[in-house]
């Protein structure tokens, strides 16, 4: 069992009810640097000595929203000599998926110093649930601005080493419904603050990025810059020779436009070196998507409707987070499972993921290789496109514990969640059986017994009132 450092080294825990909001240059992370020590001019005077800071966010789910997208404008760090804008411009993130994961929304060049307090501002948010008079898939899109503050106890202190900032949104006690489906809103943030690429912690909690998605924009030499639909910067990924590519021959096979999945480890000096790049799709036209499936039509499966959870490449925009795609599969698709970090060795079942074995509650991404296309006579943003790929993703689910039964470093438990989640609405089950491999990643203070609320992060088999969730990483709180 893999016991996560991070929480031994700090006081405030990534938790389950808690979305991670990190400032960096990256899609849901904050860093304050990309290379090395650097200067910058404060809106209000002389220059400073700077470090690399990164800032993301991460999910702690209300059971009934399927996708919550959040439209930041501004995160202000404040210490003694007054402000610093570590948002370099306004970012849309959708944080559902985000749970058990982090995403990467900003990196920037840091003043050094010591931080007491944060504001963010967020100008709007879309919210896509389950309606409970209907049953069915709704959206409500709200207009703010709200200000969240977030005290830092004790400061968070930016000194010659990067920074990341872990900004949790704890979504079931920011958003309400009342009797009649409406909505209200009012975020609430904690944080959680890691020397970044430190004594050898690079991961996603130290400021790497996780599997995030992205659009190549530049390649030079054995670096490429990444374009993220969740993130108002272009982000430097280096490559090495450590680094992994899955279908794609290296950084020569690598193009401008390509579609890709990044994960990264960030450099004590604020750099990111990719351990894997995956490409998406086979060119510059392509496009993919990656969400939850609400229904999947055709034996086998010809058609899978997706709530976007994140999106990139050819016809793709902003306005589809949260949106609905219909994918229509040709008749030549492949599938595949994103199994890292997933040890599917030895299960007391075979996993299995093809046109056969396809269900609605499934964590999955599409690849298009012609682009998305929208229905412009729709009063919906809704999209469709031709799919040549269908990937198995990780996915977080939330539950309580029980029949919890260890077997030395491994285990096996029942995770029961609620009869009004999402997952319950669109799967009918109310409970599935998890699977804990000698290599899951344990988050969180808490232990993992019976009657312990957790959330598991990985990838889910079954069907039929029959599901198992592999665990890559489960949060106890």
């Amino acid at each position: 069992m893999k016991v996560s450092k991070a929480y031994v080294a700090s006081a405030t825990r990534l938790s389950p009810e808690h979305f991670a909001l990190f400032l960096l240059t990256l899609a849901a992370i904050i860093l304050v640097g990309c290379s090395g020590s650097h200067s910058i001019v404060p809106a209000g005077g002389s220059q400073l000595s700077a470090t690399p800071l990164q800032i993301s966010v991460g999910d702690d789910p209300c059971d009934r929203v399927a996708s919550l997208v959040l439209d930041f404008t501004a995160v202000d760090l404040k210490n003694d000599k007054g402000a610093f804008s570590a948002l370099k411009g306004p970012s849309s993130v959708e944080f559902m998926h985000l749970l058990g994961a982090l995403q990467s929304i900003s990196l920037v060049d840091a003043p050094k110093g010591n931080y007491s307090s944060a504001d963010l501002t967020i100008a709007s948010a879309a919210i896509s649930y389950l309606d409970p008079l209907t049953g069915q898939m709704a959206q409500q899109k709200l207009t703010g601005p709200w200000t969240a503050s977030v005290v830092f106890s004790p400061a968070m202190t930016i000194d010659s080493s990067s920074v990341a900032l872990n900004l949790h949104l704890a979504v079931g006690d920011s958003v309400s419904f009342d009797s009649n489906g409406n909505i209200s809103f009012s975020p609430k943030f904690t944080p959680d603050i890691f020397q970044a690429g430190s004594v050898g912690h690079h991961g996603a909690q130290y400021g790497g990025i996780d599997r995030v998605m992205g659009r190549v924009s530049s390649v030079s030499g054995n670096s490429f810059q990444l374009a993220m639909m969740q993130s108002a910067q272009l982000v430097t990924i280096q490559t090495g020779s450590s680094t992994t590519f899955e279908r794609i021959s290296g950084m020569n096979g690598l193009q401008a436009g390509m579609v890709v999945r990044v994960a990264a480890n960030m450099q004590s000096d604020g750099t990111l070196l990719a351990t894997n790049v995956s490409a998406a799709g086979r060119g510059s036209k392509g496009m993919a998507a990656s969400g939850l499936v609400t229904s999947a039509s055709g034996s086998p499966i010809t058609q899978l409707t997706i709530v976007e959870q994140d999106v990139s490449g050819s016809g793709a925009s902003q306005d589809d987070l949260g949106a609905t795609l219909i994918a229509n599969l040709d008749s030549r698709a492949s599938f595949s499972m994103n199994s890292s970090g997933v040890d599917l060795v030895g299960l007391p079942f075979t996993p299995e993921f093809s046109s056969n074995s396809v269900f609605s509650g499934q964590a999955v991404e599409i690849v298009s290789d012609s682009g998305m296309m929208h229905d412009t006579s729709s009063s919906t943003h809704q999209g469709s496109a031709s799919v040549s790929e269908v990937h198995l993703e990780q996915q977080g689910i939330r539950g309580t514990v029980s029949s919890h039964s260890a077997n030395g470093n491994e285990a096996t438990f029942t995770l029961n969640v609620a009869s009004e989640s999402f997952f319950a609405h669109l799967t009918g089950a109310t409970s599935l059986m998890v699977f804990q491999r000698p290599d899951t990643e344990i988050w969180g203070p808490g232990t993992i017994s019976d009657g312990a609320s957790v959330v598991v992060h990985g990838l889910l088999f079954g069907g039929s009132d029959n599901y198992k969730l592999v665990a890559s990483r489960i949060v106890a709180h």
